[in-house]
């Protein structure tokens, strides 16, 4: 039934010029006169276009998208150029050009951003330009260019699609950051450079009583065995300016700040040349140290790009889950959103560890900390754990 139908709907218009054809005609050649005559020849000419129209190789047309260029931040301008080149001089009433859009951006801009309507005629190089202003952070894939045109009558209409796959990548707003700006006591304090590295693979300087959270490859099984007690190794302190960036991205909620000031800290480091790995919390658990700069970067910002975050936020649970078995010697900077009891435990639980922790809280333009808020930072800050409050405006002001 639905293929009958198709087929109706396709021979449809050809039934309908025959029928004016054979009407005109009929008309004619039995009332006769000029005026008979005249209708049928002034109809003749429409009708056979309408029919050439019908056949005309729409699909056989070559289509082309350039771009103003390849790589996009958050907030640039795309321009595409959709050029259309033909072989013959068969004249086009109209054209509508459409290139088609992903579902995201299309909601985004509206349905009629990429559609537009010419009126070729006899030109065989056919060329439109759209632009989409202020583009979003993502993964964006372009599948194909839509053309349609018809005849003088509307019976009429000729749809071809030309499939241009191509996918662009957005990426975040990535600027230059005044780091001591932001990081003051951090950055000119000895706590950075400074921080107490203790790991299995330094010199061992005697043994303890086993504590809660030593690691299973600190234990010293002879010693355990002499004393029928649990005792680990002791290392000699090391230093490391490790910088272990762990962002929140669980949520949806505040998602794009904390997406371009994690951009932004991790170029700026990488550029400085310093030891850093990023961490993000999310759908799925992103870790990558930043041993190769710039392949590792191209990593990270690609994972930043296509990240989507969720409604709810899990990250105090995935935090505390999960900050033990990452080796974050050295420093650690969480970028949230939020903060309430979890959280905080779980930071108070890595400072224990040797982990010197530093908070950037990006929150909304107009949005202050409320009472619980102003409880966690004061005492967060009673522990000598920095906290930097930081709204959204303050964050693009800093960055642009």
């Amino acid at each position: 039934m639905a293929q009958l139908k198709r087929i109706m709907i396709q021979i449809a218009p050809i039934i309908m010029i025959l029928f004016f054809f054979t009407l005109t005609f009929v008309y004619a050649m039995f009332q006769g006169g000029f005026v008979s005559w005249f209708l049928f020849y002034s109809f003749a000419p429409f009708g056979f276009y309408s029919v050439a129209v019908m056949v005309y190789p729409l699909h056989r047309l070559e289509v082309n998208r350039k771009l103003n260029k390849r790589v996009y931040q958050k907030g640039d301008e795309f321009t595409a150029t959709i050029t259309i080149t033909r072989k013959g001089y068969f004249p086009l009433l109209y054209m509508i050009i459409q290139d088609e859009l992903p579902l995201h951006l299309e909601n985004h801009y509206g349905k009629t951003t990429s559609k537009i309507m010419v009126f070729p005629f006899f030109r065989k190089k056919i060329q439109i330009q759209y632009s989409l202003f202020a583009l979003p952070r993502g993964e964006h894939l372009f599948k194909g260019v839509r053309l349609k045109t018809g005849d003088f009558f509307g019976l009429v209409t000729k749809e071809a699609y030309n499939q241009k796959e191509e996918i662009y990548l957005v990426y975040p707003k990535v600027t230059e950051v005044e780091l001591p700006a932001l990081f003051t006591e951090y950055e000119q304090g000895e706590q950075a450079s400074g921080s107490v590295l203790h790991h299995g693979g330094g010199i061992v300087s005697g043994i303890r009583e086993y504590q809660a959270g030593d690691r299973f490859s600190w234990i010293d099984w002879k010693a355990s065995a002499r004393k029928n007690a649990l005792v680990s190794k002791e290392f000699e302190q090391q230093t490391t300016n490790r910088l272990t960036v762990v962002m929140d991205a669980s949520t949806r909620y505040g998602l794009e700040s904390r997406i371009t000031f994690a951009a932004s800290i991790l170029s700026g480091y990488v550029k400085a040349e310093r030891e850093i790995q990023f961490i993000s919390l999310g759908e799925k658990i992103y870790i990558q140290p930043l041993q190769n700069p710039l392949s590792h970067l191209r990593e990270v910002l690609y994972h930043l790009t296509i990240m989507q975050g969720e409604a709810i936020s899990r990250f105090p649970e995935m935090l505390h889950q999960e900050w033990s078995k990452w080796p974050l010697e050295g420093s650690a900077l969480l970028i949230v959103t939020e903060m309430n009891k979890p959280f905080m435990f779980t930071v108070e639980a890595m400072i224990e560890r040797g982990c010197h922790v530093f908070i950037v809280m990006v929150i909304q333009r107009q949005q202050s900390l409320n009472e619980k808020e102003r409880m966690f930072v004061k005492l967060l800050n009673s522990k000598q754990i920095q906290v930097k409050i930081i709204t959204e405006s303050e964050l693009f002001d800093t960055i642009h």
